[in-house]
């Protein structure tokens, strides 16, 4: 990873994932959580709207995912979804109809590229909204490598010269978020020209924008973090829920793949909640915690 530049902060969350899994630690068992029985719901949000935070927000696109799935091996957030507009389309002119509608042009997009959708989308757009070629919009994520399920080696060490071998990487997906921000320096500089609250949600999700009572909400409470969440459907079976950790009563997200496997459809219809990725962050408290 030092080889390919990545950034202290990356590597330091790679390895701390890498050593979680390692150790059996990924597994968080259904005894030792319980469900979240109450959310407050967006509709009883009672706030007076402050358009002014928009000034202070940052929209972060996570659109770091390759459409594999299909064969085109091209950014998911390129994939047209009406007419000639794609993903990135319907993110720009969301963030470009509020500026607008509301006079806040300081409200500022950032698109969390991988070195696999980066050059693509950075083309796409300016080449359709070149007036945004003045904006730093870039936010670059890591890349991980992959391992050997026996060995636990990266694939670059097993005794094989992968030095031009871009499968030695692991297709990418949403990313380490807060790693990047603070590994990049990009963080500091967003502090530094004002901005406070961070918007995140997956460029796919065509449907996610800001919500001003969210936002007036979200900076009135004086929380560090907060995430949008729905209630389970048949549609989300494997979605990540949040549950309570009896340890020390506080709220996690707990993905599939944190399941028991011989008991997970037993349990999904015990946790009502699933994660959006729709999520808010304040930004100060990113730095002073990390």
């Amino acid at each position: 990873m030092k080889r390919e530049g990545i950034n202290d902060a990356d590597i330091a969350a790679f390895e701390a994932n890498f050593y979680f899994a390692l150790n059996g630690n990924d597994v968080i068992s259904e005894s030792s959580v319980s469900p979240v029985r109450d959310l407050l719901e967006v509709e009883n949000i009672r706030v007076s709207i402050n358009r002014k935070l928009l000034d202070r927000t940052v929209i972060c696109k996570l659109n770091g995912e390759i459409d594999n799935c299909l064969g085109s091996m091209k950014a998911k957030g390129l994939l047209n979804i009406k007419e000639d507009d794609s993903f990135i389309d319907m993110a720009v002119k969301q963030v470009l109809t509020l500026r607008q509608e509301f006079n806040c042009y300081k409200l500022k997009l950032l698109l969390m590229n991988s070195y696999k959708t980066s050059d693509e989308t950075l083309s796409y757009i300016f080449s359709k909204y070149p007036n945004l070629l003045q904006e730093d919009i870039e936010l670059l994520q890591s890349k991980i490598p992959k391992i050997h399920d026996s060995t636990f080696q990266p694939l670059g060490l097993d005794g094989t010269d992968h030095s031009s071998d871009v499968d030695e990487w692991c297709l990418p997906g949403h990313g380490e978020l807060f790693s990047s921000l603070i590994g990049s320096g990009r963080l500091d500089s967003l502090l530094q020209e004002g901005y406070k609250y961070m918007f995140v949600s997956n460029i796919d999700n065509a449907g996610a924008s800001i919500d001003l009572n969210i936002l007036t909400h979200f900076a009135g409470s004086g929380s560090p973090f907060m995430m949008e969440c729905c209630k389970r459907n048949e549609r989300d079976r494997t979605a990540g829920h949040i549950c309570i950790r009896n340890s020390d009563m506080r709220i996690i997200l707990r993905e599939k793949d944190m399941c028991a496997k011989d008991n997970y459809h037993s349990i999904i219809g015990v946790h009502r909640f699933c994660n959006t990725n729709n999520l808010w962050i304040r930004l100060d408290v990113l730095k002073e915690v990390w």
